[in-house]
């Protein structure tokens, strides 16, 4: 899983009515969900698009958790040094 309850989440993959880009709110975990055209996803987000959990038609906006990006400020690990390595540091030289 990517994200967690209460994350802003950049999405990644366009979605059925939110494009890749779009920012949201993850709200709440639904697991398994059903689109409009039947297909069936899983780990699925009810997320907050555009300052609403509704569509125009009243379905709650929802995506897999696969097509989001979580955006925190946490503690844990740099993504970057992980894949690149901490710096090399040099040496303190006193004259």
């Amino acid at each position: 899983m990517n994200c967690k309850q209460g994350d802003l989440a950049l999405v990644i993959h366009d979605g059925l009515s939110i494009k890749a880009g779009a920012v949201v709110v993850c709200l709440e975990f639904v697991g398994q969900a059903t689109s409009r055209d039947w297909q069936v996803f899983n780990d699925v987000w009810a997320v907050e698009y555009r300052g609403s959990d509704r569509s125009p038609n009243g379905w709650w906006w929802g995506l897999p958790d696969s097509y989001l990006r979580p955006i925190r400020d946490n503690d844990g690990d740099d993504e970057m040094l992980r894949i690149a390595g901490l710096p090399n540091k040099q040496p303190e030289v006193v004259l």
